[in-house]
């Protein structure tokens, strides 16, 4: 019996809200933790940027046994944070001989595998356990996820407990197992302190919007239990404030985390970029990847009235991007948390195809085209890296002597070789489940190579430690202010304490006539010294320039170094 539209419609209707509700395998779990590999190597590389704001305070922690005082320089305050990221650092570190750039990067490539794990669990309650593998390692190799998996901050601890409070809402929806509320709200008040309250709004705004358009209003019979387990959030997430302030006799803890968390994103004081800013970020934090979005997008937004899977990925992929981009204050890695949720709508999009292709859909030649189309695109990028590096950059005047420098790249430009063919095959022979698997063997590799001979490159180019080597070779008992783009890593490796935040920091400082002290700084924020200075004569004893790696990468001064005296 042929069924009526009406009985249609109401199947339709009835399986547009069933989750697959699969659990994850243990073998793919297993590949998942594999792609994560990368995150770990060679994280003992040189500390850049905002690091070693980690770095010391989580060394002044442990050296004062004090908890609840981020102390940056010397006696500065720094609040800006929560303290839950310094914790972990400080934890990961006692054990391990002290603070390192490895045990300040740790938390983070830590953070960044469990959130690679969410991702596939969430695959597999949404999408079915044989897509688990493709979100997670959509997550484990795009280039953005990568790169902060590998750095000393919060971000990718903000991402975890994120991505995990929306996949504890996605259990309820399967199970509505009581363990599942006091689990969300505890998710919310740990990851208030690990970056700030993106880490409750995010998961609220998803569950909130989910709520709205699905109709879910059995979720107001938990309305005591979500008020009690609120409540019970509340007083979690405010405990370190209040020790602070029964610590401190002031509320600066509090105060500095309103104005980072609301001030900057209601009216900000920095960071300011346009509401479109991160339509150009997404793409390039997910490349490889972004070569199948635009179709993802398409065909997810086609399947989410039919799969309700499909559906809450692009909602919830959606609503991120909208809350961030709503925000005053927007920076590249702020749509961090946005990526697990952009893999999961590529693995929607993926299993769509699959179905289309193997079921002989009407439309079969445009999932064919979203999906061998990018995979064409990247294997032209396959074979055509391979190919200056095995042509030594084609004595290319600029290009030659970068690939040179790069560690190792031959082998792997065989490999790469190797798949770019076996892409173009898979397409060819209309293999969708050969493509992705030989594609995300490229992505892993490139991932790996990026982590290795890529960082080996960038390693070149720093300064710090070979300043810090030649400052206390040369001037072992010499008193050295840090002023701007010296007081983070070189700091670090010199081991000073004293900061001029001012030019008259150091004027002052030096007090009587005849003092002196050395003044290192960045060359760009004092490449001729302080000359409006005049009760200061500084002469510089000391430069440091990274090297020139062929005509593309050019030779930039980084650190000077002057010897001041009070006249």
């Amino acid at each position: 019996m042929v069924p009526t539209r009406t009985q249609s419609d109401a199947a339709l209707r009835s399986a547009s809200h069933v989750l697959p509700g699969e659990r994850m395998a243990l073998v793919p779990a297993g590949l998942l933790l594999l792609a994560c590999l990368p995150f770990f190597l060679g994280l003992d590389h040189t500390f850049w940027g905002s690091e070693t704001r980690w770095a010391f305070i989580s060394r002044n922690m442990l050296a004062s046994g004090d908890w609840l005082e981020p102390r940056l320089y010397g006696d500065y305050f720094y609040g800006d944070k929560p303290l839950l990221s310094y914790w972990l650092v400080a934890l990961v570190a006692a054990p391990l001989g002290g603070v390192s750039e490895f045990t300040a990067r740790l938390p983070s490539a830590l953070a960044a595998s469990g959130a690679v794990l969410v991702t596939g669990w969430l695959a597999a309650r949404l999408l079915g356990a044989r897509w688990s593998l493709a979100a997670g390692a959509v997550l484990a190799t795009s280039y953005g996820y990568l790169s902060w998996a590998r750095v000393a901050s919060a971000d990718p601890l903000n991402l975890l407990f994120i991505t995990a409070a929306i996949a504890v809402y996605v259990e309820w929806l399967l199970h509505r197992g009581r363990w599942c509320l006091p689990a969300f709200f505890c998710l919310l008040a740990a990851g208030g302190h690990a970056k700030g309250t993106p880490a409750i709004l995010i998961p609220v705004s998803v569950v909130g919007v989910d709520v709205l358009l699905a109709r879910r209003w059995e979720l107001l019979r938990e309305a005591p239990r979500i008020a009690l387990w609120t409540a019970v959030a509340a007083l979690v997430y405010l405990a370190p404030f209040g020790a602070s302030y029964l610590d401190r006799g002031d509320a600066r803890l509090f105060e500095l985390m309103l104005r980072e968390n609301f001030t900057r994103a209601l009216d900000a004081y920095d960071h300011v970029n346009p509401p479109w800013y991160y339509l150009g970020i997404l793409p390039l934090y997910l490349l490889p990847w972004t070569l199948w979005l635009p179709g993802g997008l398409v065909a997810a937004a086609g399947r989410a009235r039919e799969r309700a899977g499909v559906r809450f990925a692009l909602l919830a992929f959606l609503v991120i991007v909208a809350v961030f981009s709503a925000s005053e204050s927007r920076r590249s890695y702020y749509i961090l948390p946005a990526l697990p949720f952009a893999a999961l709508v590529l693995a929607a999009s993926w299993q769509a195809a699959v179905e289309a292709l193997g079921s002989g859909a009407a439309r079969a030649a445009l999932w064919r085209a979203s999906l061998f189309v990018p995979a064409g695109l990247f294997a032209l990028l396959l074979v055509g890296v391979a190919l200056v590096a095995l042509l030594k950059g084609g004595a290319h005047p600029g290009l030659g002597p970068i690939v040179e420098a790069l560690p190792g790249l031959v082998p792997v430009a065989l490999v790469l070789l190797a798949l770019g063919a076996a892409l173009v095959a898979a397409s060819v022979r209309r293999r969708p489940l050969t493509m992705l698997v030989a594609a995300g063997l490229g992505a892993w590799l490139i991932a790996l190579y990026f982590a290795t001979g890529v960082q080996a490159l960038r390693e070149q180019r720093k300064q710090e430690r070979q300043v810090a080597a030649q400052l206390l070779e040369r001037f072992p008992d010499e008193r050295v202010f840090f002023y701007h783009g010296a007081i983070g890593p070189l700091r670090w490796y010199v081991g000073g304490e004293d900061v001029a935040r001012e030019r008259r920091d150091v004027r002052d400082a030096l007090g009587e006539s005849g003092a002196h002290a050395l003044v290192a700084c960045s060359a760009s924020s004092c490449r001729e010294g302080f000359p409006d200075e005049r009760r200061l004569v500084c002469l510089p004893v000391l430069d440091s320039a990274s090297p020139a790696i062929g005509a593309w990468i050019e030779a930039r001064d980084q650190y000077r170094v002057f010897r001041c005296v009070r006249r």
